[in-house]
């Protein structure tokens, strides 16, 4: 792939572009579990599931790097909804237990680098 080429001519820089980019920004899907999503009553179940599917598709499609995170796998929360994990399979889960995602070393350091170490 090919570095974007701005309106003057120039190479754009893909990580410090403005614009977003692989290279600068990642998809952090948390807690998109079964036990999680039936907690939520704002929206249908179905349409929260197709709605982040569609978003992990557009990620596929633009190369995103893709964190899943999950919470309390070991004390029967589940994995990632199957539809989801299933797209996102060479995406790694990273699991939590503590709400707190953003004190996570391992994902603030993807979110930091905005690379996974599968996509490197």
């Amino acid at each position: 792939m090919t570095s974007p080429t701005a309106s003057n001519g120039s190479v754009r820089d893909p990580v410090t572009d403005h614009l977003l980019t692989p290279q600068n920004s990642a998809l952090i899907v948390i807690d998109y579990q079964p036990s999680q999503v039936q907690t939520v009553t704002s929206i249908d179940h179905q349409l929260l599931t197709d709605n982040i599917v569609s978003v992990a598709r557009l990620a596929r499609t633009f190369n995103l790097p893709v964190v899943l995170s999950t919470v309390n796998v070991a004390n029967g929360q589940g994995h990632t909804l199957p539809e989801l994990r299933s797209l996102l399979s060479d995406s790694r889960e990273i699991e939590r237990d503590w709400a707190r995602v953003d004190t996570v070393p391992e994902i603030v350091d993807i979110v930091l680098t905005s690379r996974l170490l599968a996509h490197s």
